[in-house]
Parts: structure tokens; C-alpha cells; sequence
């Protein structure tokens, strides 16, 4: 509509915008997830609020038991806040585990066996992911987790790789860096291209990033085609 230049704003006027966009356009069909997927998905947005939340008050602790004059009622307040959020997140942990175990066990037991990833980042993989056959190759999950390189380019003076693309969540990304630093250590694959990368004088961070998008892309390749994983094949 912007690029149309429309300058009135009402309910018609977006429903022909949208029509006229899906006519041009022509997306697929949205496939909603399964309703236990959302559920994960969910949780985990709120194991990543409880955990944030734990943390803030793990330092309030800290910070107000360090001067020579402190509350004892707000410390001790403090130590049940912190005894209550610890069951609350144990028990969303319980919950998630008990959905991942109902709605994608084998998905979940393929992502494991890849070397460097623990359990709960490959329960988190899969409720981001939610149906890996969605995808119709590995690139278009590496996109979809906003981790593929972008380009900047105009005339012959500006022409460079960008960042990151970051059109994924913040929160799966992280837990892909963590990772990858453990893949460059226990994954033969993702360890013998660390040393290459390293050999090109290239930077640690894009190391970093190239290993996380293999990890995706071993990911895809075992979930698709069902297999664990398995360091000798070729």
C-alpha cells in the first residue's frame, strides 16, 4: 500500500491490498502447527521469561547482601521468590519434556545423537522447527532460522557480507552458538572444517556461524531421512 502510494486507510482498502498481494504473490498455503507443537513452543517461551526472571533476582540477592547494613525480611523474601521460581521452572521443564516425548520423541532422539547437542537444545530445535518436512531443502531451514550470511552490495564501492540475517528468534540462535562451540570440539565434521576455516585466517564468529548452519543442515539431513548420527558416513 506504501508502495502504492494509497493514502486512505480502511477495512476495504487492506482487503484489496491483501487480495491484490496474494494475486501477485501467490504464497503457500499457512499450515498450522499441531496444537502440542504451539504448547511447546509456549513453555519454552516461558522457561526463557522464568529464566531471565531467576536470574535478575539472583543478582538483587547478591547486590543487596553486599553492604555492611542490609533488610533480613528482604533477603529472606528474596530466598523464597528464588525457591519458588526454581519449582516452577522445574516443573515447565517436566511439561516439556512430557510434550516432547508425546509429539516428536524420534525427532528429538535424532537431534540428540548428533555430537554437541544436549537434550534440551534439540527439544528446543524441534519446537521451533516444529515439521522439519515442511522444509523442501536444509537452506530454506538455515533462512527460516536467521542464520543464513547476507550481502550488501551497490557499484564497485560497497561490496562486503553483512550479518546475519537474524530472522529467527533470539533464543534459538543462542542456543545453536552453544552449540557449535561444543560441535567444533566432539563433531568430526564440524571440527575438521573449524581447522580449515581457521587455516583461511577467517574469523572466529563466522566460524562460529558456518558451524551452526552445518548443524542445521546435519539436523535436516537426519530428521528427513531418519537416521542417527553417524560420523563415518561419507
Amino acid at each position: 500500500m506504501e508502495a502504492d502510494m494509497s493514502r486512505s486507510k480502511s477495512d476495504k482498502a487492506d482487503a484489496f491490498a491483501i487480495a491484490r498481494f496474494g494475486t501477485e504473490k501467490n504464497p503457500d498455503a499457512w499450515q498450522p502447527p499441531l496444537r502440542e507443537v504451539m504448547e511447546m513452543q509456549q513453555l519454552q517461551a516461558l522457561a526463557d521469561n522464568l529464566q531471565n526472571t531467576m536470574t535478575r533476582l539472583k543478582n538483587m540477592l547478591h547486590a543487596f547482601s553486599q553492604p555492611e547494613y542490609f533488610s533480613p525480611d528482604c533477603l529472606l523474601r528474596l530466598h523464597h521468590e528464588i525457591a519458588h521460581l526454581q519449582e516452577t521452572i522445574h516443573d515447565n521443564e517436566k511439561d516439556l519434556e512430557r510434550l516432547a516425548q508425546k509429539v516428536m520423541p524420534r525427532t528429538v532422539e535424532v537431534i540428540t545423537s548428533l555430537s554437541g547437542v544436549g537434550r534440551a537444545s534439540a527439544i528446543r530445535v524441534a519446537a521451533a522447527v516444529g515439521d522439519f518436512h515442511r522444509f523442501p531443502n536444509a537452506r530454506k531451514l538455515v533462512s527460516y532460522m536467521g542464520t543464513s550470511p547476507t550481502i550488501k552490495q551497490s557499484g564497485i564501492s560497497v561490496k562486503s557480507r553483512g550479518h546475519i540475517s537474524r530472522m529467527g528468534g533470539t533464543k534459538i540462535r543462542g542456543a545453536l552458538y552453544m552449540c557449535a562451540i561444543s560441535a567444533s570440539q566432539h563433531n568430526a565434521q564440524c571440527r575438521a572444517m573449524a581447522e580449515r576455516m581457521r587455516a583461511n585466517k577467517k574469523h572466529g564468529k563466522i566460524i562460529m556461524v558456518a558451524i551452526m548452519n552445518k548443524s542445521l543442515r546435519q539436523m535436516y539431513s537426519m530428521v528427513i531421512h531418519d537416521r542417527l548420527y553417524d560420523p563415518t558416513l561419507a
